[in-house]
């Protein structure tokens, strides 16, 4: 969003739509925003231009409350945006932001974008965590896929802390991952165990997720990654092999094809099969089995 400021306009506002419904705790709203010369918005506008307000109130007419005022006294002239942050304590309810400006001189864009809106507890944490389950999104995983995990249950509050642990037996664990209640794993060629130790500042006790078991495909249900680069280099277009015949038109330019659930064919010991490989219109081998 964007308001040109000059002589004939001298003041200017944007409202947000409603962000949530605010818990009381503490937000930080952060922005990019610029004040550059009119008309090409490229060149940074020499102080003293105007200054703009921050303010939060519980409907899109207000009351607003001022949380921050950008002014020559803490503007740094540039052509490029600037990222600016400001965090406050708003009463529980609804939320709505807004940038209030008022011009002084020039004549100048006062732009803004990329806004944010986040919130955290300032009701710090209790008693000993109860993380309960450790979650996975899968049961098994390919070699090199990646695992995504969570916690059955929250821990609410400030002050609380994440530490997430791999093992290969449930025994010996080794730590990974950040400091959040969810996490992810690129898994190799092993299973492994997951679990998360939740810790509250304010008690002596962690408390630890019940560990799970991720197991590791094999390799014939993980289909290879295609190395192909354009879907114009084309692909087998379709194998004819015993009872089985997959394939897909020779005019379908594409990367690679996943036939990993079609059943597999009949193949009889020491009975000669033909096999068939098309690509494009080529008929590329015959082979028999033996």
């Amino acid at each position: 969003m964007r308001r040109n400021l000059y002589s004939g306009a001298t003041t200017g506002n944007m409202v947000s739509p409603s962000v949530g419904t605010s818990i009381g705790g503490l937000v930080t709203v952060s922005y990019k925003y610029k004040v550059a010369n009119w008309s090409a918005n490229t060149v940074g506008t020499p102080n003293p231009w105007g200054s703009f307000n921050v303010q939060y109130g519980a409907t899109a007419t207000g009351p607003w409350t001022t949380v921050q005022t950008i002014d020559q006294t803490n503007h740094i002239v540039s052509g490029t945006c600037t990222t600016a942050t400001v965090s406050f304590s708003p009463p529980a309810g609804a939320l709505f932001i807004k940038w209030d400006a008022f011009w002084s001189s020039g004549d100048y864009y006062l732009n803004f974008d990329d806004v944010s809106v986040s919130e955290i507890s300032n009701t710090p944490c209790a008693g000993q965590p109860a993380p309960g389950n450790t979650l996975s999104n899968t049961a098994n995983a390919c070699n090199g896929a990646s695992v995504s995990l969570s916690l059955e249950n929250a821990t609410s509050g400030s002050d609380v802390t994440y530490v997430w642990e791999h093992s290969d037996d449930d025994i010996n664990w080794t730590p990974f991952g950040t400091n959040s209640s969810t996490a992810a794993f690129t898994m190799g060629a092993t299973p492994k165990y997951f679990h998360c130790i939740v810790s509250c500042l304010y008690d002596p006790n962690p408390g630890t997720s019940n560990s799970v078991y991720v197991g590791v495909n094999s390799f014939l249900n993980c289909y290879c990654a295609s190395n192909a680069t354009n879907a114009a280099d084309t692909k087998i277009d379709s194998v004819e092999l015993g009872t089985l015949y997959v394939g897909t038109a020779a005019t379908a330019c594409e990367t690679y094809t996943n036939n990993t659930a079609v059943p597999a064919p009949v193949i009889y010991f020491n009975t000669p099969q033909s096999m068939r490989v098309r690509n494009v219109l080529v008929l590329v081998a015959i082979l028999v089995l033996m």
